[in-house]
């Protein structure tokens, strides 16, 4: 909805909603969602307040005050926080490696902070790739984590294998772990996610991170899912499907539940693809037999 009430004048997508249902952030073409934003037409990250009947620009370029470009944002329980990626270099001082970056909105503090950058703060490299891959970021109910991929090589110390990983940022804590990692400890020897359209789904307290993964030591068969423990390292099998693309998890609160679909045939029961849910072990069993 644009800043008078009247229709946004193109299209909006990717909307996620905070706990209570109060704030949604979106992404958007239009040129008139709020008034410093007549005639621009790139995407751009919105929050809108349903109490408020407000919508303010989150992708801001500090410099122009306008938007400076931005999408798939996720929004915290509380609607404080949201995270998105952007490849505009003017959206923070610093940005110098004109790649796509993860960055943080949070309500009240300005301006913007980069978050996808390397354990000792700096820069992150596009890695062994043709072309710079990054998946949506996915925030923690908590608001403290957030879970996103890039095929950087410098992120964290001893990142070797070549491949699309998956990192989990500590705002709190200001420091960046690897969480697509075998039990031992070993990075993956293939891409997590599978695909650049992937999903990242993480629990409300950012313990657990739940990804597909084309690697083969993370416990899983390539192109299903796993569901990677941040506290002790270890790896839960979410999907363990042959022969059909596993992919996009979404998680319940716990991590007790994660949905996902399948692109084939899972047996004779399930003939075609569809969405199927698994209880992971984490928490209670809502639909086991008493």
């Amino acid at each position: 909805m644009a800043a008078k009430g009247t229709e946004a004048n193109a299209e909006s997508y990717e909307p996620t909603v905070s706990g209570d249902g109060r704030f949604i952030a979106f992404t958007s073409m239009a040129g008139n969602i709020s008034a410093t934003e007549k005639g621009v037409s790139n995407n751009n990250v919105y929050l809108r307040d349903m109490q408020a009947d407000t919508t303010i620009l989150i992708s801001v370029d500090p410099n122009t005050k306008k938007g400076g470009g931005g999408s798939n944002p996720s929004i915290s329980y509380d609607g404080n926080r949201i995270a998105f990626y952007s490849h505009t270099a003017t959206l923070v001082s610093d940005d110098n490696n004109g790649l796509w970056d993860i960055f943080l909105w949070e309500k009240n503090k300005a301006p913007l902070k980069r978050i996808s950058l390397t354990a000792d703060g700096k820069e992150r490299n596009q890695g062994n790739e043709s072309s710079d891959r990054i998946v949506a970021p996915a925030i923690s109910g908590n608001g403290q984590f957030i879970a996103y991929t890039t095929t950087a090589s410098n992120m964290v110390p001893g990142d070797n294998n070549n491949s699309q990983d998956v990192f989990v940022y500590d705002i709190n804590a200001n420091t960046t772990t690897i969480a697509s990692n075998s039990s031992d400890g070993k990075p993956g020897n293939a891409d997590s996610p599978i695909a650049q359209g992937e999903k990242i789904a993480i629990s409300y307290d950012g313990k657990w991170v739940a990804f597909s993964t084309n690697a083969s030591n993370l416990g899983v068969p390539a192109s299903n899912i796993v569901m990677h423990n941040m506290a002790t390292g270890e790896n839960k099998v979410v999907s363990s499907v042959v022969g059909s693309g596993v992919g996009r998890p979404s998680m319940s609160y716990s991590g007790g539940y994660v949905v996902f679909g399948i692109g084939g045939k899972l047996d004779s029961r399930f003939p075609s693809s569809g969405i199927f849910a698994n209880y992971t072990g984490v928490g209670p069993c809502l639909s086991c037999p008493q």
